[in-house]
């Protein structure tokens, strides 16, 4: 690669050993050169100086400090010329210019620089529909060269961008007035120059240094997540695009433009800087703003605010705010805020906050806060608050705050929720609850404010000001209200827990033990709240032919009359087995208990008190052949209605309760 580098010093050597009486000055600085690398011929910098010189000993001198071969047509050019060569360190593009001017163009082809004189050149046109603007960018401060410059005309229809080198060419009509064109640099001063549209031109600009007092510099607010970083934006939009972006601050207003692609338009490579009232995409379109309506066959991207209406086969790419409508095939992705109706046949996603309605096939997504409704086949969500309603088929999350209503099929999701959550299986709130949750499966709240309706579980992992319904499980901390359920746990209860099995760490325990007319030892187990509570029996009664006993279940409240003093009263049924295992037949007894219980030490309470009893009974007894059991000191009623025996009596208990 460093081959013509090497060729070059050798030439030059020979060069000044042949023509010492030549007053030619060249500086040749190699270690420049070595950085060279693969630098395009024209590109190369070369300093050279050659007053009164002729044009091929120019040309010789140019492709021995540049250090490679031209190759042309003799017969091109005038080789008897005198011209005067002054360059230092500069583009072997300027030598050229100043030695032929811009009747050639050049071609590289490997260490050889092929001229060829421009048709234009030899056949002069009386009339002219096009003219070329070109030259170098340069810093005016240091002199070097500026590369990614906007160069475009003051109506902003024609435009290009100076190369890595800092090199431009633009094409412009022909126009009898006087043409405007602007240079666009991020941090440097705009300029602005007037051409005459006649011949080609070639202009170099030296450019400013835009550098404001220290103390007046500000921080710029720089946009999270702009349009341009997405991939399918990157990929669509041409790198040209985003150099103008980067340069130009002044947007652009058209009335309409119609384009194929990004790069294929009327706005042509501004269009990332122009702000349309009808704006249509053939296939996919890319511009600065819309204010009025859009629509594209594939994909339309905006890198500012949309206001009006956006239509799209697949998807709508908004930068900034979007005020109005988007529809798409497919998706709408905002890096703004939404005001108005987003619809997607799958995703909308919108990195802002919505004020409005987002409805897709699959999911929605809003970053920031929502205001309205969210409909989804598959899934909501929003990462702030949602002031609204959120209804999809699957899931909804909130993640924040919720206000008004969640409906799922399957889950919903609050930070913290103030409203209605209804869902198929379950309902989740992180924090506080105030309002209803029903679910098919379970709830869950940390704080909860309202009603729990689910159809197998309930959880309030601390307090619970409401009530709890379900048909297996509920669990919670400080319990203010009611939990009904098959079995319900709780730290505290300030209500009732009704249920088959209710258990309170603060709440009513007891153990009873005591005796009546029938059984002599009666243990019962009571658990749940003074208000309501379970109570899980066992009676045994030892006969000498054969031992009797019952099983019972049951439910009671406590009146605490003083101190001292409280009073009891049970409900419990017992299943009576007097066979030797078990008794298939109905053979059931029903208590209603008054207890009295009297405090006799801390803890130990001695109860008494009357009892009404009902026997029921399907079994046959042998021994006495007749209907029912002879269990009852006495009856003060005992008949047999359609096979079943029924006995009352009131008698009595008392025992002791710990």
């Amino acid at each position: 690669m460093f081959s013509w580098m090497v060729l070059a010093v050798i030439r030059l050597t020979k060069y000044l050993m042949k023509h010492q009486s030549i007053n030619i000055t060249c500086l040749l600085i190699v270690l420049p050169m070595l950085a060279m690398g693969q630098t395009p011929i024209l590109e190369r910098e070369i300093s050279a100086e050659c007053p009164n010189c002729t044009v091929d000993k120019s040309l010789e001198l140019i492709e021995t400090a540049g250090g490679f071969d031209f190759s042309y047509n003799s017969d091109l050019i005038e080789a008897g010329k005198t011209v005067n060569l002054s360059v230092s360190k500069e583009p072997v593009r300027v030598a050229l210019f100043q030695v032929l001017g811009d009747d050639f163009t050049y071609k590289d082809k490997g260490d050889h620089l092929i001229l060829k004189r421009e048709k234009k050149a030899a056949q002069k046109k009386p009339a002219k529909s096009k003219y070329q603007i070109s030259g170098y960018v340069v810093d005016m401060l240091t002199g070097e060269r500026i590369p990614n410059t906007s160069v475009y005309d003051n109506s902003m229809s024609y435009s290009t961008v100076s190369d890595e080198f800092g090199y431009y060419t633009m094409t412009l009509p022909y126009s009898p007035e006087l043409v405007g064109l602007i240079y666009s640099r991020k941090n440097y001063l705009d300029t602005l120059i007037l051409v005459r549209p006649t011949d080609d031109h070639h202009l170099n600009i030296k450019m400013k240094k835009d550098l404001p007092p220290i103390d007046k510099v500000e921080a710029k607010p720089v946009q999270e997540n702009p349009v341009e970083e997405t991939g399918l934006v990157k990929l669509v939009v041409p790198d040209e695009h985003q150099v103008h972006i980067d340069n130009i601050t002044e947007m652009r207003q058209r009335k309409a433009q119609i384009s194929i692609l990004p790069l294929i338009g009327t706005n042509t490579t501004m269009s990332g800087v122009t702000k349309n009232n009808i704006s249509v995409n053939v296939f996919a379109g890319y511009a600065g703003g819309v204010d009025g309506v859009e629509f594209g066959g594939f994909l339309n991207i905006v890198r500012e605010d949309v206001k009006g209406a956006q239509f799209a086969g697949l998807g709508n790419i908004t930068g900034g705010k979007t005020r109005g409508t988007q529809f798409a095939g497919f998706f709408n992705n905002n890096r703004g805020s939404i005001t108005g109706v987003q619809g997607a046949g799958f995703n909308n996603f919108v990195m802002d906050t919505i004020k409005g309605v987002q409805m897709a096939g699959f999911n929605n997504i809003v970053v920031g806060r929502l205001d309205g409704l969210q409909a989804a086949g598959f899934s909501n969500i929003a990462t702030k608050n949602s002031d609204g309603l959120q209804i999809a088929g699957f899931v909804n999350v909130a993640v924040r705050e919720l206000n008004k209503l969640q409906a799922a099929g399957f889950l919903n999701y609050a930070g913290h929720a103030s409203g209605m959550q209804v869902a198929g299986f379950g309902n989740v709130t992180r924090g506080e609850m105030t309002g209803t949750q029903i679910a098919g499966f379970f709830n869950s709240g940390t704080n909860v404010q309202g009603l729990q309706i689910s159809g197998f579980m309930n959880f309030c992992l601390r307090e619970m000001s409401g009530t709890q319904l379900t048909s297996m499980l509920n669990v919670g901390g400080k319990i203010k209200g009611t939990q009904v359920g098959f079995l319900n746990f709780a730290d505290s209860v300030s209500g009732a827990t009704i249920g088959f099995f209710s258990f309170v760490v603060k709440g009513y325990h007891e153990v009873e033990v005591t005796a009546n007319e029938v059984f002599y030892l009666n243990p019962m187990f009571k658990s749940g709240t003074h208000r309501f509570y379970n109570i899980f029996a066992a009676s045994f009664y030892p006969r000498p032919n054969r031992d009797m006993y019952a099983l019972g279940y049951g439910i009671g409240t406590d009146f605490r009359l003083s101190k001292r003093f409280d009073l009891n009263f049970d409900a419990i049924g017992y299943h009576i087995n007097e066979d030797p295992l078990w008794t298939n037949d109905l053979n059931m007894l029903t208590k209603a208990r008054l207890n009295l219980g009297v405090m006799l030490f801390k803890g130990v309470y001695f109860v008494l008190g009357p009892e009404l009893n009902i026997y029921t009974s399907h079994r046959y007894d042998n021994d006495n052949n007749r209907l029912g059991s002879d269990i009852a000191p006495y009856t003060f009623y005992d008949k047999d209605v359609r096979g079943t025996n029924v006995q009352m009596w009131v008698g009595g208990t008392a025992g002791l309760r710990f």
